[in-house]
C-alpha cells in the first residue's frame, strides 16, 4: 500500500509573530502596543446573582444566567421565571454611548460602583457587538424590531441572536437559512415541537429586511415560476409580431396587384387601358415600405428569441443552460 505524500507546510501561512517584533516586546512598548495590557475606561457589569460571568481587560465578556435583556428586573428571569436560561456574548459593553461621548464621563449619572464607574446591565441599543441566547424570552422586542404579520409572535420562546455594525454569515461551501421542521423521524404525527412543546402549525417564513418598514415587505419571486411566466411573455409578443408580420405579406401583395393593375375596356376590339401612374406611384412606395416592414418584424422576431434565451436561457428547470443575463441566480435559491 502506498502512502499518500503530504505537502510541505508553508510556516508563513501560520500568522506567527516575526522576530523583530518579539525583540521589540522584550525591550519594552508602549501599554497595549502588539496586544501589551493596558487600561480602558469600560462600565462595570451589574451581576445577578444567578449569572456566572467570563470577562476579559477589555470590555468582552460571556455571561451565563436567565434570560433578561436590561436591568436585574427584565425579561423572564426579572420576572422570576423559570426555564429562561440565557448566554449572552458581549464585546463592547455601552460602546455606542462611549465612542460618541468620548468616554463614559456623561454616563457616570446612572448607577455607580464604590470607585466611581459606570454600572450597566446589558443592553441592547448600545453594546457595541453582542450574540444573544435564550431559552424563553421576546427577542423582537429586545431588540425593538417591528412587529410583522408574517412570522408569528416571538414571546416566550427560544431564539438566538447576533447584533453588531457588520455582520457576516460565512461559509466555505455553502450557507443555508432554514425555517422550519426538520425532518426527523420517529417523533409522530406532529412532527418536530418547538421549544416550549407546542406544535408547528404554520410553514416557515423567512424576512429579509433592510428597514423597520415592515408593512413594505412583499414575497419574494421565485425564480423557476418567473421564468416560466416571461417565457410565456416573450413567446405572446412573437405571436404579435408574428401577425403584423403577416399583415406586412397581405399588403406587399395588395400593392403589387395594384401596381400592375389593368383594365380591360368595351368597343371595337380588345381595350386595355394601363396602371393608374397615380396608383401606380403611391402603390410601389408603399410596396417598398411593407418589404421594410416585413423585414423588420422578422428581425424583432429574431431579437426576440436571443432577448429570451439571454434572460431565460435554454431549456427547463431540470435542464437549464443559463442565459448570459440570466434573471436567475446560479448561487441562490428561494422556496
Amino acid at each position: 500500500m502506498s502512502r499518500v505524500k503530504k505537502k510541505h507546510i508553508d510556516l508563513r501561512c501560520l500568522n506567527s509573530t516575526p522576530d523583530y517584533i518579539k525583540e521589540m516586546l522584550r525591550l519594552g512598548v508602549p501599554p497595549g502596543m502588539f496586544l501589551t495590557s493596558m487600561d480602558e475606561d469600560i462600565p462595570n457589569l451589574e451581576r445577578a446573582a444567578c449569572e456566572e460571568v467570563y470577562e476579559g481587560q477589555h470590555n468582552a465578556c460571556i455571561v451565563l444566567g436567565r434570560d433578561r435583556p436590561a436591568s436585574l428586573g427584565s425579561g423572564n428571569g426579572g420576572n422570576g421565571g423559570t426555564a429562561c436560561g440565557a448566554i449572552d456574548i458581549v464585546v463592547g459593553r455601552l460602546g455606542c454611548l462611549s465612542a460618541a461621548s468620548g468616554g463614559f464621563g456623561p454616563f457616570k449619572r446612572n448607577i455607580k460602583c464604590g470607585d466611581g464607574a459606570v454600572l450597566t446591565g446589558p443592553n441592547f441599543a448600545a453594546d457595541s457587538a453582542r450574540i444573544y441566547l435564550t431559552q424563553r424570552g421576546d427577542v423582537d422586542r429586545y431588540f425593538a424590531l417591528k412587529r410583522s404579520k408574517n412570522i408569528p409572535r416571538t414571546r416566550d420562546h427560544s431564539a438566538v441572536a447576533i447584533k453588531s455594525d457588520h455582520t457576516r454569515i460565512i461559509g466555505r461551501e455553502s450557507v443555508r437559512i432554514y425555517a422550519g421542521k426538520g425532518e426527523f423521524e420517529g417523533l409522530g404525527v406532529a412532527g418536530e415541537l418547538n421549544s416550549q412543546g407546542g406544535e408547528i402549525g404554520t410553514k416557515g417564513k423567512i424576512e429579509l429586511c433592510a428597514s423597520h418598514h415592515s408593512a413594505d415587505l412583499q414575497p419574494a419571486v421565485l425564480g423557476e415560476n418567473l421564468k416560466k411566466t416571461l417565457k410565456h411573455i416573450y413567446g405572446e409578443l412573437r405571436e404579435l409580431i408574428g401577425a403584423v408580420d403577416a399583415l406586412y405579406t397581405i399588403q406587399r401583395q395588395m400593392y403589387s396587384y395594384l401596381g400592375t393593375h389593368f383594365h380591360s375596356g368595351g368597343g371595337v376590339g380588345v381595350i386595355v387601358t394601363g396602371p393608374d401612374p397615380v396608383l401606380l406611384t403611391k402603390s410601389y412606395a408603399a410596396l417598398a415600405k411593407s418589404i421594410i416592414g416585413n423585414f423588420d418584424t422578422r428581425i424583432k422576431i429574431i431579437d426576440n428569441y436571443i432577448h429570451e434565451i439571454n434572460s431565460t436561457g435554454v431549456g427547463n428547470s431540470s435542464a437549464n443552460l443559463p442565459g448570459n443575463h440570466d434573471i436567475v441566480s446560479q448561487s441562490v435559491f428561494l422556496t
